[in-house]
């Protein structure tokens, strides 16, 4: 157990060091040390250690792909996020399945960049949806705010291939729902930012589609 745990600690220390520095080595270092804790840290002795890993496996995944092969390790990120949601349940750990939730929404968004945008889009947004059930604006306001911003931008896309109208309407309705929180008072500066990108969106949701 302290041999996976150390391993798991050395993960995230190379995947917090790819922040900073050879990206693509250190995510391959990180996601090489979690894979040897899961060698212990299986899903029948230790659900919970289990979960964990695979969601630090796919954040790691999640990383690399900005840097190569992004297909493939977005859809490994995907892989690793829904094992780590058969222990993360919104039941039995809620904060940790609206934040694993959330993760599977940011790689399938990065995915449809790739391929299948509006599938791709579709399946973001309903993880991020599925994140909101925990994340609500009383409790968890930034993260409400946040998520709300990352459905905004995952209607974005969706717009740009189905239902031009519709989704840029979603798409503006859930950034002034970000603004709530992200008043102009005190968070100014992101406030202005999605302003902007409500202005983009309300002259495109205009344009004749090409």
């Amino acid at each position: 157990m302290e041999y996976a745990a150390t391993l798991n600690n050395l993960g995230v220390a190379y995947r917090t060091l790819a922040d900073a520095e050879n990206k693509v080595h250190n995510c391959k270092r990180a996601i090489d040390s979690y894979k040897k804790a899961l060698l212990i840290y299986t899903f029948k002795d230790f659900p919970i250690q289990y979960a964990s890993t695979q969601n630090n496996i796919g954040s790691a995944y999640g990383t690399l792909a900005e840097e190569e092969n992004k297909v493939e390790n977005c859809k490994k990120a995907i892989k690793a996020y829904q094992e780590a949601l058969k222990v993360r349940t919104i039941h039995e750990m809620p904060v940790q399945f609206a934040a694993t939730q959330n993760n599977l929404g940011v790689a399938y968004r990065t995915l449809s960049e790739e391929e299948d945008k509006a599938r791709n889009c579709l399946m973001a947004i309903k993880s991020y949806e599925g994140s909101l059930v925990v994340y609500s604006l009383e409790k968890f306001p930034i993260q409400y705010a946040t998520t709300q911003n990352n459905i905004a931008g995952a209607y974005s896309t969706l717009a740009e291939v189905e239902e031009r109208k519709k989704n840029c309407d979603l798409a503006i309705q859930c950034y002034r729902e970000s603004q709530k929180v992200f008043s102009i008072d005190r968070y100014a500066e992101i406030y202005e930012m999605i302003d902007d990108s409500i202005n983009y969106l309300s002259n495109f949701r205009e344009k004749e589609k090409a």
